[in-house]
């Protein structure tokens, strides 16, 4: 025998041992989810194994899937994926492709590209694992199903993509004392199938296979095991989504507190727990327990990450950071953080999709929030093509689709919105029964456009299916079931049937003080949709105490400088005026403008319609002069986002320039409203019901003048607006209509708002059956269809009407098709009829020259 082999023999046994100490010390660190600790020790029993044993050996394999696994718990999936795959291609050479190990090496590549939102690379990894545990094991065996499982949820829930639970995915190899998997088969099957019915929104069968785990990791590692934490989380999560909060709070608070007792301070896994504690008391409207949750999350997120390379990581707590203050009312804060969310995830590598779509959605809402309607739908839009390439994403594709549709509508661009908003509808309407509560988010949403398009029976027919799903599905008192009865009471108050809309909203108040207690936000809402009725009936003592009510609650609540604050002082200072009690309206009036100002900026469309407010009431005290300063307030501020075309003269100093005669103010004031209307018209919309109000205060100076005729056209076009926006039986276009036959008694008689109706009716009718025509190839007739409807619409609506505008087009395009058929024969183009958050009764209460909201 060779002197030195007992001594190599020796050594050879040393490094063994010694990769084996690491190995199994490495895991116990894994376990405990000390990861910075456990990952040199996993190198180094790496390095000593392709040493000891060379780089394509079983036991090499095995180090290298371990390591990899330490690298992916600590998000850095990139380190991870060569490690998995050098490993993979070992164990199939040296033990065969259809081997149980290889499966594992399988599955840990394939949660590596699905975390990475790359489905269609991943989806393989899982078929073939699949089919290597049916070969082996059989269809029944624990392991074998639990791969289905994977492959079928290859699509996680989204809402949670960016913060998922990645070291409890990895599978050990098979032989290693020690291996990292901390949870036993049949605890990650139910895990898997959990969060794949709660992805899929058949949340009762979640709950059933999660407080199975649950119980198992209880049984199996004790209550206060950092395994038996994530079972915790994932159901107080559940909780979370079936609107359990305080069941979720239990839970989710214990997770916490077990995550707290055994990892790092700056362990991902306690992120994530404060991260999910703070979202559900963001849910439940206690901003203040949810902040310091969130701020505490991030930073022990940042902690984490020692590497620039993984930053995208802190995207999902930077995106719900951003969430939180929005719902604050503090969108500005909001905006900034949601735009780092989305720049770091625009900058990993690689891009997760998925990741990417929740912070242009986010940003989109944000923008949307801060009165940036284009720029919130160009980010919404982005996040819908995203999501419209998901395979199995229906639920968050329908959020998509309704966010979409929804600042079309605050666009103005109902026919664009429609369709949005129905395919939202239809698509969860495919996934779940026709009484699923998951239903409810697009059944509101079009339902309320189907109110604010006058399209009353439509929206009546959704808004009561969507109040009786709640009350079938939670309770006639719950919560929920208030809100459906708000948006159905806002809807009766919109047909003048008031009785009616008294009897929900107060039923809903009266569920909500129950719910809540009498000085929560949430009640604030119903307040003061009860003072708006009332102050319409004319009961204005009654309005006076909701409006009064829901100004000092939100006062006390959200604080004296939150936006729906500002809301209230609005509503409360325009009833002040209604009952001539104008040195009252004018300190809620101006308070309410600073808060604007200050929170929104000046381009908002509330920081507008409240300085139109202002201004009016101004002009009514006869103090001309501080009404054009709140006019050229609003113009001087905008003047750097919008062109407008300054004053025809120009004013020298206030000292030497006698104060002029009424009709020299009127003039001014003229002239800057002309200037305000401009602003309207590009900053908010042409067709908003906030422009038609500008149009007739600038008709009410002109009258005012004595300028009839300057005066009607803007009467009528203001009447158009409101008419196909809200209605043409909305109390405003009644008191628009009398003010036109008032200033043009020579004119032929006006229908009232039932004729107009049914000519409206009729007219679509016509315009339906010409489109249908137009689709069979028979111009002409389709032709004298439009033909009817123009003539109906001028008689009913007059010529400068939106809707004989929409005919008159039609009309053209079909002129130009008929023109385009006779020269080159049958075209295949189709000719489409154009067609003119779940909220809490968000309305919209517009007075002659004024304009309330909530």
């Amino acid at each position: 025998m060779n002197i030195h082999q007992p001594l190599t023999l020796a050594k050879n046994f040393t490094h063994a041992l010694t990769a084996s100490f690491m190995h199994r010390r490495a895991a116990r660190l894994y376990r405990d989810g000390r990861f910075q600790v456990a990952l040199p020790l996993a190198q180094k029993a790496l390095m000593l194994r392709e040493q000891r044993f060379g780089p394509t050996h079983s036991q090499t394999a095995a180090a290298l899937n371990n390591l990899a696994s330490i690298h992916k718990a600590m998000g850095q999936r990139h380190e991870a994926l060569p490690l998995y795959e050098r490993a993979l291609a070992i164990t199939e050479q040296r033990l065969g492709v259809q081997h149980l190990g290889v499966a594992i090496l399988l599955n840990n590549i394939g949660f590596i590209h699905q975390e990475n939102g790359h489905f269609d690379a991943a989806r393989p990894y899982f078929q073939r694992a699949l089919e290597i545990r049916q070969h082996v094991l059989g269809a029944d065996h624990a392991d074998t199903k639990a791969n289905r499982y994977f492959l079928g949820r290859i699509a996680p829930d989204p809402r949670r993509s960016t913060q998922g639970h990645p070291t409890r995915h990895d599978e050990a190899q098979p032989g290693e004392t020690g291996g990292f998997n901390p949870d036993p088969p049949d605890i990650r099957q139910l895990h898997a199938q959990g969060r794949q019915d709660q992805a899929h929104g058949h949340f009762e069968l979640a709950l059933v296979a999660l407080k199975q785990a649950r119980s198992l990791a209880e049984q199996h590692f004790g209550t206060e095991h950092a395994a038996t934490a994530l079972s915790l989380d994932l159901l107080g999560m559940l909780y979370r989504d079936i609107g359990r909060h305080e069941d979720a709070l239990t839970l989710l608070k214990h997770a916490l507190a077990i995550r707290q007792k055994f990892l790092r301070p700056d362990h991902p896994e306690l992120a994530l727990s404060l991260s999910h504690l703070g979202q559900v008391w963001r849910d439940m409207g206690h901003f203040d327990q949810a902040l310091p949750l969130m701020r505490h999350a991030l930073m022990v997120m940042k902690a984490a990450l020692h590497d620039d390379r993984h930053k995208a990581e802190l995207a999902p707590y930077l995106n719900h950071l951003g969430l939180l203050y929005k719902d604050m009312g503090r969108s500005r804060k909001a905006r900034p953080l949601i735009r780092h969310a989305l720049a770091l995830c625009e900058t990993a590598k690689p891009v997760n999709p998925l990741e990417r779509a929740v912070c242009l959605d986010s940003l989109g809402l944000v923008l949307q929030d801060l009165g940036q309607l284009d720029q919130a739908l160009v980010y919404c839009q982005q996040a819908l093509a995203l999501w419209e390439q998901a395979p199995h994403l229906e639920p968050v594709l329908a959020t998509s689709l309704s966010h979409v549709g929804s600042l079309h509508k605050d666009l103005g661009q109902f026919d664009q919105a429609m369709p949005l908003l129905e395919r939202a509808l239809r698509l969860r309407e495919r996934m779940f029964s026709e009484d699923h509560k998951d239903l409810l988010f697009s059944i509101d949403k079009l339902g309320m456009l189907y109110k604010v398009t006058g399209r009353h029976e439509a929206s009546m027919a959704l808004l009561q299916r969507s109040l009786d799903i709640r009350e079938k599905t939670m309770s006639v008192d719950h919560p929920d079931t208030a809100t459906s009865l708000n948006n159905l009471g806002l809807l009766y108050k919109a047909m003048h049937r008031h009785d009616q809309a008294m009897t929900l909203l107060s039923r809903a108040l009266v569920i909500q003080e129950k719910a809540f207690g009498p000085h929560h936000p949430d009640i604030a809402p119903s307040l003061n949709n009860l003072g708006s009725l009332c102050q319409e009936m004319g009961q204005i003592d009654e309005a006076l105490t909701y409006f009064e009510r829901a100004l000092s609650l939100k006062e006390n609540t959200l604080g004296p400088d939150h936006p729906n604050t500002a809301t209230t002082l609005n509503n409360l200072g325009l009833l002040y005026q209604a009952i001539d009690q104008p040195d009252k309206a004018q300190p809620l009036l101006e308070r309410a403008l600073t808060i604007y100002q200050t929170i929104f900026g000046p381009d908002h469309v509330k920081t507008a319609t409240v300085r139109n407010n202002l201004s009016v009431l101004l002009q009514d005290l006869g103090q001309h002069d501080n009404a054009l300063a709140v006019f050229q307030q609003g113009l001087n501020l905008q003047e750097d986002t919008v062109t407008v075309h300054p004053p025809a003269t120009k004013p020298g100093p206030a000292a030497e320039v006698p104060v002029p005669p009424l009709s020299e103010q009127l003039q001014g004031v003229a002239q800057l409203m002309v200037q305000v209307l401009q602003l309207e018209e590009q900053v908010i919309g042409p067709d908003r019901p906030s422009t038609a109000t500008c149009l007739a205060h600038l008709a009410e100076i002109h009258q005012a003048m004595g300028q009839t005729e300057q005066a009607i056209p803007l009467l009528q076009r203001a009447l158009a607006i409101v008419e196909t926006t809200l209605g043409a039986d909305h109390p405003l276009a009644g008191v628009w209509l009398k003010t036109l036959t008032d200033l043009h008694p020579t004119a032929q008689p006006v229908p009232d708002a039932q004729e107009r109706e049914e000519a409206r009716d009729r007219i679509q009718r016509w315009r339906r059956k010409s489109n249908e025509l137009q689709h069979m190839g028979r111009f002409d007739e389709a032709l004298i269809q439009l033909g009817r409807a123009l003539s109906l619409a001028e008689r009913t609506y007059g010529a400068h009407h939106v809707l004989v505008g929409d005919i008159v087009a039609e009309r053209q395009t079909l002129h130009h098709l008929l023109d385009h058929s006779q020269e080159v024969g049958d075209s295949d183009e189709v000719w489409h009829e154009t067609v003119q958050m779940h909220t809490m009764g968000s309305e919209s209460h517009l007075k002659p020259s004024v304009v309330a909201f909530e």
